[in-house]
């Protein structure tokens, strides 16, 4: 028998998915396997409230784009991507040094 899998409903809301549309394709590719990451990591995101996750990717000329994720979770419902928006490098920077 092989391993067993663990499947995390998730929520992609609509305005996520349109501002997901406006970026690069690479840029979505790579964005969409954060969110698998994301979702595996669903028992470490607080229950009952928006968070802010900050990701990077690099596009097909390996430039970053730095984004921020909002997330919501219930303990009742799946991880519900709220929003999503390119940031500068320094609030990317600055999240990373708040978050140590």
């Amino acid at each position: 028998m092989g391993a067993e899998q663990k499947y995390t409903m998730v929520n992609i809301e609509e305005g996520f998915a349109d501002k997901m549309d406006e970026l690069d394709p690479s840029v979505k590719i790579r964005m969409a396997h954060k969110m698998v990451e994301i979702a595996r990591d669903y028992d470490a995101i607080p229950n009952d409230t928006f968070h802010a996750i900050m990701v990077t990717v690099n596009d097909m000329d390996d430039f970053p784009c730095f984004l921020k994720l909002v997330v919501y979770k219930d303990e009742d419902a799946p991880l519900s991507f709220m929003d999503i928006e390119e940031v500068h490098v320094d609030d990317y920077l600055d999240y990373l040094n708040e978050n140590k």
